[in-house]
């Protein structure tokens, strides 16, 4: 076998994790290698929202004439990578009643929509001159261990040795599980993330924003929702959600078919998307899990999409991860101590702030896909009796406790209030036959 030289951290996947945690690693003096199994950065598999919103205690920004500042991240967005700026997100029920909530002042950080590819690729530059080494077109295909610790990486027959691995391979898991971070691959529910970009003439600047939609009436998928972005005049992107009980990947037929039925009989975005065309499709089929117990290992820390219960963290905070784990990876090469106590900062940042409002979210939206038709009218109807101005579902921390709370406090008596009407109308029924 032959044997790469040393280095002192090798990072695996260039997503925005991958690629913020290489371009701090790199800043902060250490050598970085970082594998990519894609051809270059911007390849983009992960069909997820390129929609950012701030994060209230860890990302902020400021907008400035040449695009968005982010002290926390260290990054600046060009804007020439603003697709557009959303105001507000409406959440349409299969009855027509809507709810709708802001996305904060225009002004200071506004929801903004950015080009994805082009985003990893101004960050692939800066982790090149910073001094990381990018290998694109490398796949790693499991880990380098002495005795309980990771000393580096295997690709095919090639081994990389390294003091540390910052795992952000996405949703795939692989090498998460050969760390012993996550679960044992097993049958179970996965979700299936199909995203359509599209030109639509249709979409005029009233039409900017984020439409939610839920439930059976407008699809024959037994558990789903879709999110349509409308980022500007004459463009959109559609992202539709479905939970399956399934071993396998699902054909992209499989997703096609339900995201066609989504635009040819939802009457919520069927309109507004009259005359469109689609120029790509993207589909992923992600295994659902429990966030782990633990994101590191010994000489080894997880980052981005692979720790999450649904495998999606959102770019921002990806970034954000990515980042502090560049930062706590730094402190232990420096002492020496690359244990899971070394690493035990990283550990707790994530399962105090970030774990949490992502097991609420995934179980949040899991038990909407759950609900019939007229009990997502009734949430609706709720959420704007009870003036939530809050966005949802849109990144991480966005459910708030502020939308949470009410939620967490009024829907069990509302979906109990709505059983017994339905028991009700039931028994009167059955008594008037």
């Amino acid at each position: 076998m032959s044997q790469d030289c040393q280095y002192d951290v090798a990072i695996v996947g260039a997503g925005p994790a991958g690629l913020s945690a290489a371009r701090t690693v790199a800043r902060l003096g250490f050598s970085a290698i970082l594998f990519e199994q894609l051809a270059q950065p911007g390849d983009l598999q992960h069909p997820c929202s390129a929609l950012i919103t701030p994060v209230p205690g860890f990302i902020g920004a400021r907008r400035l004439l040449d695009g968005l500042f982010l002290p926390s991240l260290d990054l600046l967005i060009p804007s020439s990578l603003i697709l557009g700026f959303l105001p507000a997100q409406k959440f349409v029920s299969p009855g027509g009643y809507e709810w709708r909530a802001t996305f904060g002042p225009q002004h200071d950080f506004p929801a903004a929509v950015l080009d994805k590819a082009g985003l990893l690729r101004l960050m692939a530059r800066q982790a090149r001159s910073a001094g990381a080494e990018l290998r694109g077109g490398a796949k790693v295909t499991g880990l380098l261990k002495q005795d309980e610790r990771v000393v580096g990486v295997r690709l095919g027959e090639r081994e990389v040795r390294t003091s540390l691995v910052i795992c952000a391979e996405g949703a795939d898991r692989l090498l998460s599980r050969e760390a012993g971070l996550c679960e044992p691959d097993m049958p179970g529910q996965h979700v299936v993330l199909i995203n359509q970009e599209m030109v639509a003439p249709g979409v005029r600047a009233e039409h900017v924003g984020q439409i939610l939609t839920a439930g059976r009436r407008y699809t024959t998928a037994p558990r789903a929702f879709g999110m349509l972005l409308l980022p500007a005049p004459g463009r959109a992107s559609i992202f539709f959600t479905i939970y399956v009980d399934a071993r396998r990947p699902l054909s992209d037929r499989f997703g096609q078919f339900y995201v066609d039925e989504y635009v040819r009989t939802d009457a919520r975005v069927r309109d507004v998307l009259r005359g469109a065309w689609v120029v790509s499709r993207a589909q992923r089929s992600i295994e659902l899990q429990n966030a782990p117990e633990h994101v590191v290992a010994h000489g080894f820390m997880g980052a981005g999409d692979t720790i999450t219960p649904a495998g999606h963290l959102g770019i921002l905070p990806s970034i954000y991860v990515g980042r502090q784990a560049a930062f706590v990876a730094a402190e232990a090469l420096d002492s020496g101590d690359l244990s899971p106590r070394g690493l035990a900062a990283y550990d707790t940042m994530l399962h105090e702030s970030i774990l949490p409002n992502l097991e609420t979210e995934a179980q949040a939206m899991l038990g909407m896909a759950r609900l019939g038709d007229e009990e997502i009218d009734r949430l609706c109807q709720s959420l704007s009796a009870m003036n939530v101005s809050k966005p949802v579902f849109s990144n991480w921390r966005t459910l708030a406790w502020d939308v949470i709370g009410p939620l967490v406090r009024e829907f069990p008596l509302l979906l109990h209030d709505w059983h017994r009407l339905q028991q009700t109308s039931q028994g009167a029924s059955e008594a008037g036959a």
